[in-house]
């Protein structure tokens, strides 16, 4: 267990080389999600921002928000989203 902003979250870390990568699953009731600065990640759109040199992708399925979060690069990120995230 985690949290996402304020929210209680389900935590998932997976190891890439020597870095952490943590998906978050929440309750995206209540959220603000951010408009426009979509990115694809495979057939996906996600969006994509960096905070304190870690960079977060944010999609939403339903009722459920998904954060992956992690410094390696955005584009490794992008590629594990792409198996993650549902086609747009």
């Amino acid at each position: 267990m985690g949290y996402f902003v304020d929210l209680k979250a389900a935590a998932i870390v997976y190891g890439r080389r020597l870095h952490t990568i943590s998906l978050l699953v929440f309750k995206a009731d209540g959220l603000p999600w951010p408009v426009g600065k979509l990115e694809r990640a495979g057939r996906a759109l996600v969006y994509r921002t960096e905070s304190g040199g870690f960079n977060v992708l944010l999609w939403r399925e339903g009722e459920l928000g998904y954060a992956l979060v992690s410094d390696v690069n955005a584009g490794d990120l992008l590629l594990l989203a792409s198996k993650l995230a549902p086609p747009a």
